[in-house]
C-alpha cells in the first residue's frame, strides 16, 4: 500500500514539475524580449501625423503646408490596403509629416464637422450614407480611397482616385508640394516620369 501512495505521489509531482516547465517556457520572454517589445512599440506609436479637419484647418493658418487628405470608409478593402501598403513605408511617412498635414477622414462619420464657417453633416442613405463634406471634398464621386490635396488655403487642389502604390504616392505627393501641378497640369504623366527616374 506504501509502495502505491508513494507512485502516486511522484507520479503527482511529475506531473507538476512538468506542467509548471511547459507553461513556464510558454510564458517565458525571449532573450531580446525587451528589444522586440520597443521595437514593436516604436513601430505602433510611429507613422503619418494624422489629424482632424477642424485641426488642419487651425494649423493651415500657422504655416504654409498643404493639406492631404486619405478619404476612406470602414468596409473599403483597398482603403487598409492603401494603409498597409503605402501609408507604412518610411519614405511616404517621412514625407507627409515633413511637407503635409495629413489628415484621415471616413467618409460615412457621423459627426458633423464645421470647416470655414460651414457645418457638413451625415446624409442617410439606404443602409450606409455618406458625410456631406467628403461629397463636397469628392465632388459628389464617392469611390474610395481618394487623396484630395489642399493647398495651405483650404481649397482643393485635386482628389486622385483610388490606391497607389508607395513610389505612386510619392509621385503626386511631390508633384503637389513642389507646386509641380500649377506649371504641369498632367499629374500622371508626371509621376509616370517620376516613377521611370527612380
Amino acid at each position: 500500500m506504501n509502495k502505491k501512495i508513494i507512485f502516486a505521489t511522484l507520479f503527482i509531482a511529475l506531473a507538476i514539475v512538468v506542467s509548471y516547465g511547459f507553461i513556464s517556457k510558454t510564458d517565458a520572454k525571449p532573450e531580446n524580449a525587451d528589444a522586440v517589445t520597443a521595437t514593436e512599440t516604436s513601430e505602433a506609436t510611429e507613422g503619418i501625423n494624422w489629424i482632424t479637419m477642424e485641426e488642419a484647418e487651425r494649423v493651415s493658418k500657422l504655416d504654409d503646408k498643404k493639406i492631404i487628405v486619405d478619404v476612406y470608409t470602414d468596409w473599403c478593402g483597398w482603403c487598409k490596403r492603401l494603409d498597409a501598403d503605402t501609408y507604412s513605408k518610411a519614405e511616404v511617412i517621412e514625407y507627409i509629416n515633413e511637407n503635409y498635414h495629413a489628415v484621415k477622414f471616413n467618409a460615412e462619420q457621423k459627426e458633423p464637422i464645421t470647416l470655414g464657417g460651414r457645418t457638413y453633416k451625415f446624409v442617410a442613405q439606404g443602409r450606409r450614407g455618406y458625410h456631406e463634406l467628403a461629397a463636397q471634398m469628392l465632388n459628389g464621386r464617392l469611390s474610395y480611397p481618394q487623396t484630395v490635396f489642399f493647398d495651405d488655403k483650404l481649397t482643393i487642389i485635386t482628389a486622385v482616385p483610388g490606391y497607389r502604390k508607395a513610389p505612386e504616392m510619392m509621385g503626386f505627393l511631390t508633384y503637389f508640394n513642389e507646386n509641380i501641378y500649377k506649371t504641369n497640369p498632367n499629374a500622371q504623366e508626371y509621376v509616370n516620369n517620376y516613377m521611370k527616374g527612380r
